[in-house]
């Protein structure tokens, strides 16, 4: 169905409903020059579709129009591009046709969105995420992704509204592990229901038909409250991870309270690098299975994050590609897969043709059929960062953290990005509250802070940043390294981190531009990096020579 050929009707049915977008009625005479290119299109005649025609024909130029002294029609092209783009992200449902406008001339392209068309409203939907997991119940079950249950917290205090706050707590902790789009949580009007007395933890997990339980007390005394939380793997009937906190109420908000206990049990179980990953991951490291379910693909994604490991990268990715040709309305592996082609890009492995087109189809795609997905707006704004697009870098990043606060991964990620489009501040609070939730947050957080002191000629400390970054298998730290150590005139270490650099990213020497843009957001940031490389014995033409700099 999806590769059926575009018929001109579906095109000009999409023509209006863009043109009935707030976004261009509000500019009529770019709904005129929108409409002149895609009916000319349509008709046969984007032969004719040059500067000359649209701006005599559009733009009431005269016949001594001259497109060199003229700009009008590149920016109005370039105005369009981006409505277009906001269009498709803005929009939850833009409609089956894709229309683009590429770069370098002004003939309309047309292409399906390729989103699987959505069920009846009498019909029961697939859950897109379900798949098999392993028989730890003695019988096979269908679950989707990791499943998890919050057990009412058990009421130690005397004080009647002790059970009240337990139950808030409960309710906002799984609120909290829901929005990690790979657990399956289990309500907690459900879980409310259970008669637990006397019965096993391996009985409740069986008859909820989850893996992991979280089950804890919550203490009150006077002006304190201290809350122990256990989280139990239902596969070994062992608790795999447990904390206590002691929290002082004093003069406090309760809900307040109660999101800030929801939000750093949640980082530590659900997020990226939180217990139950950390416990999966184990046990995709004692299993040589070539068919991996798709938990533990989403496992070696994860470790992938951690180490930017390539041969980890690779894994996920052939994974995940396989994964959606036989589940195309899976948009958690969707928005991952954008991700994974946004860093191909980024990290410079280099496997992925048109990897940024490919990425940012893909996060529009995983948007389209889940407006919820943190990680699609993620690679949707990785992907706009990668294209020094900061108008559609900033609407897309702010997306990211208000959908789940408690992702700590997607905090540092964040915090890394806002921090190098020139807000360190902004960027170093982001990261610093990942760090609060869950110590276990990656390294190169530091680049946002190496950034932040560079900048400021202060390259002793961006050094001590650098050697922080812990990424020994990205061109990045040995790249940040090196520009330190050039810029303090220690020739040899620098030297020797260019070699290491060089190893990791061969092609660095040949387009250093393409590489250094990768974490530069803007000239000063580009122009600053490169002296530093210069000094560390890069060779100066080839560097600026390829950002225009003189």
């Amino acid at each position: 169905m999806h590769n059926s050929p575009i018929q001109n009707q579906e095109i000009l049915t999409q023509l209006e409903s863009i043109l009935a977008d707030p976004g261009f009625s509000a500019s009529p005479r770019l709904k005129e020059f929108f409409r002149f290119i895609v009916e000319e299109t349509v008709a046969g005649n984007a032969g004719q579709l040059k500067a000359y025609t649209i701006a005599t024909t559009v733009f009431g130029r005269g016949a001594d129009f001259d497109p060199l002294h003229d700009p009008v029609v590149r920016v109005e092209t370039a105005k369009l591009r981006n409505r277009l783009l906001e269009y498709y992200v803005d929009t939850p449902n833009p409609g089956p046709i894709r229309i683009e406008v590429p770069k370098g001339g002004y003939i309309p392209t047309f292409s399906r969105m390729e989103i699987p068309p959505l069920p009846e409203a009498d019909e029961t939907p697939t859950a897109p995420s379900t798949v098999k997991t392993p028989d730890f119940f003695g019988k096979t079950q269908q679950l989707a992704l990791i499943s998890v249950a919050v057990l009412p917290l058990i009421n130690l205090s005397e004080a009647p509204e002790a059970e009240l706050f337990n139950e808030g707590l409960t309710n906002e902790i799984t609120l909290v592990l829901t929005r990690f789009e790979e657990l399956s949580v289990v309500s907690s009007y459900t879980t409310r229901q259970l008669t637990t007395k006397d019965e096993s933890l391996a009985s409740i997990a069986q008859s909820l038909g989850v893996r992991f339980i979280l089950h804890g007390s919550v203490q009150m005394n006077n002006n304190m409250i201290r809350l122990y939380a256990e989280l139990a793997d239902a596969a070994t009937g062992t608790n795999i991870w447990a904390e206590r906190l002691d929290i002082n109420i004093d003069r406090r908000d309760m809900f307040e309270i109660q999101e800030e206990i929801a939000q750093r049990l949640g980082s530590r179980i659900g997020d990226s690098f939180g217990a139950i990953r950390r416990k999966l991951s184990l046990d995709l490291g004692s299993r040589h299975d070539e068919n991996l379910e798709f938990y533990e693909t989403m496992l070696c994604y994860h470790n992938w994050m951690a180490s930017f490991d390539r041969d980890l990268f690779m894994q996920a990715k052939e994974d995940l590609e396989q994964l959606i040709v036989s589940d195309p309305r899976n948009p958690v592996a969707i928005a991952t897969l954008a991700d994974l082609y946004a860093s191909d890009y980024q990290l410079g492995y280099n496997t992925v043709p048109n990897a940024l087109d490919k990425a940012q189809e893909f996060a529009l795609r995983a948007i389209a059929m889940d407006g919820s997905s943190q990680t699609a707006y993620w690679a949707l704004a990785l992907n706009f960062f990668l294209r020094h697009n900061r108008h559609q870098f900033e609407k897309a990043i702010a997306q990211v953290v208000p959908l789940n606060p408690a992702n700590s991964y997607m905090l540092s990620a964040t915090g890394l990005l806002v921090g190098l489009a020139g807000n360190f501040d902004e960027g170093i609070l982001l990261i610093q509250r990942s760090r609060e939730l869950n110590p276990c947050s990656p390294g190169w957080g530091k680049i946002v802070e190496y950034f932040r002191h560079y900048m400021l000629g202060d390259f002793e400390s961006a050094l001590n940043d650098a050697l922080l970054v812990n990424t020994p298998d990205c061109f990045w730290e040995p790249m940040l390294r090196a520009a330190a150590f050039g810029q303090l005139g220690k020739r040899d270490e620098a030297e020797s981190a260019l070699s290491r650099m060089f190893a990791i990213q061969p092609d660095f020497a040949f387009t250093p531009a393409r590489y250094i843009n990768t974490l530069a957001f803007g000239q000063e940031a580009f122009a600053s990096l490169c002296i530093g490389l210069q000094r560390a014995g890069l060779d100066k033409t080839v560097l600026y020579a390829a950002h225009g700099i003189d």
